[in-house]
């Protein structure tokens, strides 16, 4: 969006991180926001906001923090509320105040956000930033309640109101460096909303133990139960001396005298 070249003390106060790139993808676990508001580059004025424009700085070499501390020393003319490089989101703007980012009606109706640039072609440090400035502005669709048609490019906002804007086009050609095109970031943040919204997973099951079914009692004939019966008690008895004569049991000794 701006192309002011910021001072030797900023430039040479810079600090450039290398990742190893991913590619870009969809993130719906999110990334930490610093708030650090500037002083400087501040309109006071209230904002209602009604979609979100994303920006490119056309600065390369200039990280979020040195965005951060331009505005905040000095005055501009140019602000966001937002401003990602691969490693941080920095809020320096409530989203509730207008930014100097797309022209005074676009002011007036939309949050802005700058993705930084690297100083030479980077792919990790765009594939990071790129993945914050997706998720970012998906997570205020969520919270706003707005749609894809709510999310603009710069460039987007030029077209609608040419005489405010300066024919500004970015973020295309940054995207185009690195083989994306506005459409297809408007599908990632589309498809990280989607991924915001989605229920929760249910719980995983839990294992289920195996009881063992209780052993049945075999049925028993009331009358054979019987029989089995006395036939124990007879063996018991002769095991005692005792033996049957006539259905009774007596000692063996009398029934010897008999």
């Amino acid at each position: 969006m701006f192309k002011k070249q910021l001072s030797i003390l900023f430039v040479i106060t810079l600090w450039f991180a290398l990742t190893i790139g991913l590619g870009t993808k969809a993130f719906a676990a999110g990334y930490p926001i610093t708030e650090e508001l500037i002083h400087n580059n501040r309109s006071g004025e209230s904002l209602s906001p009604q979609g979100f424009v994303i920006h490119s700085t056309d600065d390369p070499g200039a990280n979020a923090q040195a965005i951060h501390d331009y505005w905040d020393s000095q005055y501009a003319g140019s602000s966001a509320h937002y401003v990602v490089d691969d490693h941080s989101i920095i809020r320096t703007i409530p989203e509730n105040e207008v930014a100097w980012h797309v022209g005074p009606t676009g002011n007036h109706k939309f949050l802005g956000v700058e993705m930084t640039m690297p100083a030479t072609h980077n792919q990790a440090y765009f594939n990071e930033t790129y993945n914050r400035t997706v998720w970012l502005v998906a997570d205020a669709m969520k919270r706003y309640g707005w749609n894809i048609n709510d999310i603009y490019s710069h460039h987007m906002i030029s077209n609608m109101w040419p005489a405010e804007t300066d024919g500004h086009t970015d973020p295309d050609e940054y995207l185009a460096e690195y083989g994306k095109t506005f459409d297809q970031m408007r599908a990632d943040i589309q498809a990280t909303l989607n991924q915001l919204n989605a229920p929760p997973a249910p719980p995983a099951p839990q294992p289920v133990v195996q009881k063992s079914a209780p052993k049945t009692q075999p049925v028993v004939n009331p009358e054979k139960a019987k029989k089995v019966e006395k036939a124990k008690k007879a063996e018991e008895v002769q095991n005692n001396g005792y033996i049957e004569i006539f259905g009774r049991w007596v000692w063996q000794a009398i029934a010897k005298v008999g």
